[in-house]
């Protein structure tokens, strides 16, 4: 009997009608699992995002407050940072426990913590997780050179010109504090600006001496006088005049002085060779017309009726050297800024790096201390497109498919030959101690050598819309001022 009984059961086991919805169940497991963890990341990240401005804010606030370097004297103004910019019950958040201390002197610490209840997850037995932020800010009496160099080619036409301006002076307007207190120690923050597009506008800027004028004048007046031919044609009319030229005045835009053809976009080098003058931030030329600079000399048209002859084609606005700027005056070199041109990153940084650093033709104005306090420098580059160096187009290398300075051989090739050349005017700034933040306006851009350029990482950032521009400059002015986050 046993026997047959055994018989009977096996088959029965074999049978799986019926097995589908409980198969079913058990696949539904981890897909809810893996739903219900990315609501419960999401939300967890929303809120660490929240909390670590809060405690961010909270730092610098309270080191602001600190008075003879006493703790104490912090914590009130860190504590109401906390509670205005992370309200009580935030995303269902548990009351934040804060602690403000003083790890080193004239720094202030603060650290809060919270949880945040699970959701999906809870069906797993995870009921909450917990959420931390920790931020240091500390001050240093240092005084401050600040390069802005900015892209004013032609795509920066219309909305974005006006972000930029816009982002500047909120840049301003974050260090203003700063502007004052170091002033009030004898201290001082300097602005200097370099607008760039196919050329900078540097010339008025420097001595007459390193100025090639041989060939061109700072001014000259033209004068032509045509016969026109009288054409018996219903769309023309006859006759004939005199054609003035009008007067044209060389505006300060250069060409670049002696270069090496022979930096390829997949030179290896770190710095430029000995015989690319134009890369040797801190030449300063000789009686030799190839350590000089020329004026640029524009483009020429046919010399008809109607045509021109512009030195200052596609010349970007003056630069500005380093100098304590008040909030008008910075006003009015932002609203000057002019869009036009081509992009040539590399002759922006060039210039920038030229202009802030201790040696070479600016060198004099640019001490390493001032009032027995270093100087930190850093150079905010910004440009919201690719290298475009068209080599039929005049620049500061000419018309390179004619002159062939730079040696591309084609537009691809040239745009490569320039990328290599701005890593090596990065390198240069980096090499001279100067911290350099980069901003690609927009998503299009040479973004590897960008983030490369930058002095780290976290110094590179991509904004794709204006108001993102200026939250991005209000950030890197509250990490480069003497009252910043250290951590």
């Amino acid at each position: 009997m046993k026997r047959m009984g055994l018989n009977r059961l096996l088959p029965r086991l074999k049978q799986d009608r019926g097995n589908a919805l409980p198969i079913m169940a058990a696949a539904m497991l981890p897909i809810i699992a893996a739903i219900g963890s990315g609501v419960d990341t999401a939300r967890i990240y929303m809120t660490k995002s929240k909390l670590q401005e809060a405690v961010d804010s909270a730092a610098l606030a309270g080191r602001r407050a600190m008075t003879n370097d006493d703790i104490e004297t912090a914590k009130p103004a860190a504590r109401s940072y906390i509670t205005f910019n992370f309200p009580a019950g935030y995303n269902e958040t548990t009351p934040v426990v804060t602690t403000i201390t003083k790890p080193d002197v004239g720094t202030v610490s603060v650290k809060a913590e919270t949880t945040i209840p699970a959701t999906f997850m809870r069906l797993f037995g995870i009921r909450s997780y917990p959420i931390t932020a920790t931020s240091e800010a500390k001050q240093n009496f240092d005084n401050l050179d600040i390069m802005l160099v900015l892209d004013t080619t032609g795509s920066m036409a219309g909305t974005r010109i006006q972000g930029l301006r816009s982002a500047v002076l909120a840049l301003y307007d974050q260090l203003a504090e700063a502007q004052t207190t170091l002033k009030s120690q004898g201290l001082r923050l300097r602005y200097g600006i370099v607008p760039y597009s196919q050329t900078v506008n540097v010339g008025k800027l420097l001595n007459s001496n390193y100025i090639q004028t041989s060939q061109v004048p700072y001014y000259a007046t033209v004068y032509s006088q045509n016969k026109v031919v009288p054409v018996d044609l219903p769309d023309f009319v006859a006759g004939t005049g005199d054609f003035p030229y009008t007067t044209e005045k060389w505006a300060g835009c250069i060409e670049e002085r002696k270069t090496s053809n022979g930096i390829t976009a997949n030179d290896t080098r770190d710095g430029a060779p000995a015989d690319a003058y134009d890369l040797d931030i801190d030449m300063i030329p000789s009686a030799d017309n190839q350590t000089k600079w020329k004026p640029y000399s524009g483009f020429p048209t046919r010399g008809q009726s109607g045509s021109t002859f512009n030195v200052n084609w596609q010349c970007p606005t003056q630069a500005t050297l380093l100098a304590e700027l008040t909030r008008s005056q910075m006003n009015d070199k932002v609203n000057a800024l002019n869009p036009a041109g081509t992009t040539y990153i590399d002759i922006g940084m060039i210039w920038g790096t030229r202009m802030i650093s201790r040696n070479g033709v600016f060198g004099g104005d640019n001490p390493t201390v001032f009032n027995r306090r270093p100087v930190q420098r850093f150079i905010i580059f910004m440009t919201d497109g690719e290298m475009n160096t068209p080599r039929g187009e005049y620049s500061a290398y000419g018309y390179e498919v004619k002159d062939g300075r730079v040696g591309g051989t084609s537009d691809g090739d040239n745009n490569g030959r320039h990328l290599k050349r701005f890593s090596m005017a990065c390198n240069a700034a980096k090499a001279r101690d100067v911290s350099i933040w980069t901003i690609q306006f927009g998503t299009s851009g040479d973004t590897a050598a960008l983030r490369n350029c930058a002095s780290n990482p976290d110094q590179f950032s991509m904004a794709t819309s204006s108001d993102a521009l200026i939250r991005r400059f209000v950030e890197i002015g509250k990490n480069i001022g003497p009252l910043r986050l250290s951590r």
